[in-house]
C-alpha cells in the first residue's frame, strides 16, 4: 500500500510541475522500458534488507503503471498552443 501511494503520488507530482517533469522524464522512460526482472537483482544487492528491496520494486511498478496511464491521457489531450 505504501509503494502504491508513493508511486502514484510521485507520478502526480511529476505531472503538476513542468520543471520536475523535464528533470525526471528520461529516468521515468528508462524505468518504463526496462523490465523489473532486470533491475531487481541490483536492488537486492544495494538495498539494506529484502523488505526494502521489495518495497522499492513495488514502488517502481506502481510508478511505472501510473506514469504509463498519464502518458496515454497526455496523448489524447488537445494542445491549446498549437494552431489548428
Amino acid at each position: 500500500m505504501l509503494a502504491l501511494v508513493g508511486g502514484v503520488g510521485f507520478a502526480i507530482f511529476l505531472v503538476q510541475s513542468r520543471w520536475v517533469e523535464l528533470a525526471f522524464y528520461p529516468l521515468a522512460v528508462i524505468l518504463q522500458v526496462t523490465p523489473i526482472v532486470a533491475i531487481s537483482p541490483l536492488i537486492l544487492i544495494y538495498a539494506p534488507s529484502t523488505q526494502v528491496a521489495l518495497l522499492i520494486c513495488a514502488f517502481l511498478v506502481a510508478f511505472s503503471r501510473s506514469f504509463r496511464t498519464w502518458c496515454r491521457t497526455e496523448e489524447r489531450r488537445p494542445q491549446s498552443d498549437q494552431p489548428l
